[in-house]
């Protein structure tokens, strides 16, 4: 079963388009689900799973499984095996600090100021000064605050920009 997982997930790679760095777009997929099956599996049967909280190793796995989908993306959009080789290289190795918002001062203040506004809500809201129609969150505090930090740091790192449809080639 696992080689026909595998071809399943190459052949979805070949379906979005006649190039390499489709095919190993679908090659990542299917070795991030064969090895969160088989993996897994090893894992709750050693009974790994009960050493690490459950509150800790739910963010970590979206952590992990975001990352990996995010790699495979590079392999998407890339030109060619080449480009997305460089662009990883680079990823990793070249960043030099700066940040590009992609979009105006203004938007970016904006986007801040709602941010904040947000966390505001959900801190007056946790120490009952507010009550809203929301159910309160089963996280922790700085669970919470480290997921508004990371939102923030995310839009302001990641930026904006504008491209055509994937798919407007076909």
């Amino acid at each position: 079963w696992v080689r026909n997982v595998f071809i399943v997930f190459l052949l979805s790679g070949l379906w979005h388009g006649a190039n390499w760095t489709f095919v190993v777009w679908g090659g990542l997929h299917g070795l991030y689900y064969l090895v969160e099956r088989l993996g897994g599996r090893a894992w709750r049967a050693a009974g790994l799973d009960r050493l690490v909280p459950r509150l800790v190793r739910q963010p970590l796995q979206v952590l992990l499984v975001f990352s990996a989908v995010c790699l495979s993306w590079v392999f998407f959009r890339a030109a060619s095996l080449a480009d997305a080789m460089l662009i990883l290289g680079r990823v990793f190795t070249r960043w030099e600090g700066g940040l590009y918002m992609g979009g105006s001062q203004l938007t970016t203040l904006l986007s801040l100021a709602l941010i904040a506004l947000l966390a505001v809500v959900q801190f007056l809201q946790a120490a009952g000064w507010v009550s809203l129609y929301f159910s309160r969150s089963r996280f922790p505090r700085p669970v919470r605050w480290a997921a508004y930090i990371g939102m923030i740091l995310g839009i302001a790192l990641l930026g904006k920009s504008s491209n055509e449809f994937i798919y407007f080639q076909f």
